[in-house]
């Protein structure tokens, strides 16, 4: 099935990171690898996210919050220093909305994503791309879809 979707490439380069962000020694590691390769960082797109399918316990928020809000806040705050050498900085947060993509596509689920006004993993995508080559620099410091 062809897709009617038009693929636009970036200018400039990408470069992907693997880190795990509830650990400090990997996002330090990342933060020396990025200022030695690059000594700046343009754009951080904060994607981590977890959602564990388990019983509510203290234990399962702690974990979740440890990758979800506090591994971010320390991955951005760690990255500052790169990200104030750049001269057009961006920082992303991707959120978890997208993490059960194939239960937001089934208009039979509950949390079908139509239903709440959310759109699809591509157009969030195509979102990104646009903040990052600028073309939606207006739009920065605010929520967007």
């Amino acid at each position: 099935m062809a897709s009617d979707k038009q693929i636009t490439f970036i200018t400039g380069s990408l470069s992907l990171l693997d880190l795990d962000v509830s650990r400090d020694d990997s996002i330090a590691a990342a933060a020396r690898k990025v200022e030695s390769d690059f000594g700046r960082l343009d754009v951080l797109v904060n994607n981590a996210g977890i959602m564990k399918e388990e019983p509510p316990t203290r234990d399962h928020f702690r974990t979740v919050f440890e990758t979800n809000v506090f591994g971010v806040v320390v991955l951005t705050n760690a990255a500052l220093p790169l990200l104030e050498a750049s001269k057009s900085l961006k920082v992303i947060n991707v959120t978890s909305g997208l993490g059960f993509i194939t239960q937001k596509a089934d208009p039979n689920q509950q949390y079908h994503k139509k239903d709440m006004g959310a759109e699809s993993a591509e157009t969030s995508a195509q979102g990104i791309l646009k903040i990052v080559e600028g073309k939606r620099d207006a739009e920065t410091s605010k929520f967007i879809t």
